[in-house]
């Protein structure tokens, strides 16, 4: 009878110790949006800005209703105030989108709260509770390969064990041969070609979002799939801001710090080697390695990029 009892305290630990949670302290993802395709047909595909970057970040463990979430928050990546203005009138005619409602001129390029995740790790569910308060399951990695998959419908094929974006994970295939399709969903990451805070209700059909990369740091480094960093190549190069000297060797200083927020250093490999917030007339960069570098500059309408050398 004693060891009928241990089985039973212990099995659901060793089942949750098996499941790899999504809604993990400092976990963040980076994506990109086809603007032209999920609002484009609003205003006839006429977007300056096709292609929007965005975070989406981790914030605060919250109690609602008695049960446990992470804060998620998204940040655009807005290349302007006329960039957001005109994706915004576009989506406002869009039928059947409404993505960026909850944006306004005031905060269309800052980190705002979009919903709660949780997991439910004996379970091997995945939880969004919107701001509505309306909960729904996003993925259920609990599912078994299906023995007689529906030609028409999509079915879960295989689920091998990888590595994909730096993280040991399981792989989730789901096919759906009628349509010659294939999407991959995976543990503890999600699904690579949707934004799961859009996706509808079988979280297969994604086609708008891509995932550029997954960060376990809280956005310090991203990885891609293949587990390669993610390159600083989709910024645009700064014509507002530039070095007052180029190489540099103790500090940078930049031709003018109006509107400045924010400031990151990030080296050729995507690392980010220094970040701040104030303090943008002198950037020390004496303790750098030699070699080329990115300074991203987040102003109130826009990041921009300027490469430098350190000497």
């Amino acid at each position: 009878m004693k060891k009928f009892v241990l089985i039973l305290f212990c099995s659901p630990v060793l089942f949750a110790q098996d499941y790899l949670p999504m809604a993990k302290e400092n976990n963040s993802w980076k994506l990109k949006m086809d603007f032209g395709l999920a609002i484009g047909q609003g205003c006839g595909g006429q977007l300056p800005q096709k292609v929007v970057n965005y975070t989406i970040d981790l914030g605060e463990t919250k109690t609602i209703d008695n049960i446990t979430y992470k804060e998620v928050f998204r940040k655009h990546e807005f290349n302007s105030l006329a960039s957001f203005q005109n994706a915004k009138n576009c989506d406002n005619n869009a039928e059947n989108s409404k993505f960026l409602g909850y944006l306004n001129e005031s905060n269309y390029n800052q980190k705002v709260l979009v919903g709660y995740l949780r997991d439910d790790v004996q379970t091997k569910k995945v939880y969004l509770r919107d701001l509505q308060n309306v909960e729904k399951e996003i993925y259920d990695f609990s599912k078994q390969v299906y023995i007689d998959p529906n030609y028409y419908v999509a079915s879960l094929y295989a689920i091998n064990n990888a590595q994909y974006f730096n993280v040991n994970t399981k792989e989730f295939v789901y096919k759906t041969p009628a349509l010659n399709s294939v999407q991959n969903i995976y543990e503890g990451i999600g699904d690579i070609r949707s934004n799961f805070i859009y996706q509808t209700s079988n979280n297969i059909d994604g086609v708008f979002c891509n995932l550029l990369g997954f960060s376990t740091d809280n956005g310090s480094s991203f990885y891609q799939k293949d587990n390669g960093l993610l390159k600083v190549n989709d910024l645009n190069s700064s014509k507002k801001y530039k070095l007052k000297q180029n190489p540099v060797s103790k500090s940078i200083e930049i031709n003018s710090v109006k509107d400045i927020k924010e400031i990151k250093l990030i080296d050729v490999n995507g690392q980010i080697v220094l970040q701040q917030s104030t303090n943008f007339n002198q950037i020390n960069v004496a303790n750098l390695p030699i070699g080329k570098y990115y300074l991203v500059i987040i102003s109130n309408s826009k990041q921009e990029v300027v490469s430098f050398l350190k000497k």
